[in-house]
């Protein structure tokens, strides 16, 4: 029961975050910001064994991964830079 109450508690609050979120403008570049992900990053992905050897794929990859991961990590520790320097409301 007390699982129930925490799903529909969570779902409320979403709810309420997404509301605050697009009524500043940010939803439509949101959206249009997923769709460009949701289709650029399978297009890299199946375009890198066909540009790199064989035998350096594996290195490339793994080098592919963890910078697509620092970049993950710190785009929202510089965003918060940028709109603390710029006192954005």
């Amino acid at each position: 029961m007390e699982e129930k109450n925490n799903s529909i508690y969570n779902k409320s609050s979403s709810k309420l975050i997404w509301f605050i979120y697009c009524s500043n403008g940010n939803c439509v570049v949101s959206i249009i910001r997923s769709i460009g992900i949701g289709i650029q990053t399978p297009t890299v992905n199946s375009m890198i064994p066909l540009l790199v050897p064989e035998d350096k794929l594996m290195k490339f990859n793994g080098i592919n991964s963890s910078i697509q991961s620092v970049i993950q990590f710190a785009s929202p520790l510089v965003a918060g830079g940028i709109y603390e320097q710029n006192e954005v409301e």
